[in-house]
């Protein structure tokens, strides 16, 4: 009885140790993957680079992975973006730059998880990070080193980004409303 009682308490230390590591490995996974990300954020595509061809595959785990968020593509500006020019890929990897951006930098976790009794593309997180997301596209797009060819509709979206006039050109071409002022912080 005495054995069992010891083995007892010491199961609680040890699931302890377990799931720090697990997070500690998870934290560590998330780093790699904001790294990645950023990376591929700051220099023109070359597709044939070793460097680009493992930072695009770090990235594309994530986002394909079950990793606890949801990842808010499609949209009305993901869907003016060309595919044939990487611009939806560019765009993903600014979705996940801003998330792990958040969780990393800032603490907040915005998991885009789909609500019950909310439209997923009216949820707040969603809104935020599909603006903040296409807010680093254009970032990247106006960049003339970077060589992105953007359709007529992205090109009146960097006009405004340009202008300071983005969320509300954004939100008006979203079909909804601007983000609550909790957010002004992020600006």
């Amino acid at each position: 009885m005495i054995i069992s009682i010891y083995t007892y308490a010491q199961i609680p230390s040890d699931f302890r140790i377990e799931k720090d590591t697990l997070l500690s490995k998870i934290e560590k996974y998330e780093t790699l993957v904001y790294n990645a990300s950023a990376y591929i954020l700051s220099r023109p595509l070359d597709e044939k680079s070793a460097k680009f061809i493992s930072e695009s595959k770090i990235v594309k785990s994530w986002l394909e992975g079950k990793n606890g968020y949801g990842i808010p593509l499609g949209g009305r500006f993901y869907h003016s973006l060309s595919n044939t020019h990487h611009q939806q890929y560019l765009y993903s990897v600014a979705i996940a730059n801003y998330m792990l951006d958040q969780k990393l930098n800032f603490n907040r976790v915005l998991n885009c998880s789909i609500t019950e009794n909310q439209i997923y593309r009216e949820q707040e997180d969603v809104k935020e990070v599909r603006l903040k997301a296409a807010e680093l596209f254009l970032e990247y797009a106006k960049k003339s080193k970077n060589k992105v060819k953007l359709r007529n509709v992205t090109k009146k979206f960097l006009k405004s980004y340009k202008k300071g006039e983005f969320e509300i050109a954004f939100f008006k071409y979203y079909g909804g409303e601007k983000l609550l002022s909790k957010t002004e912080h992020l600006k």
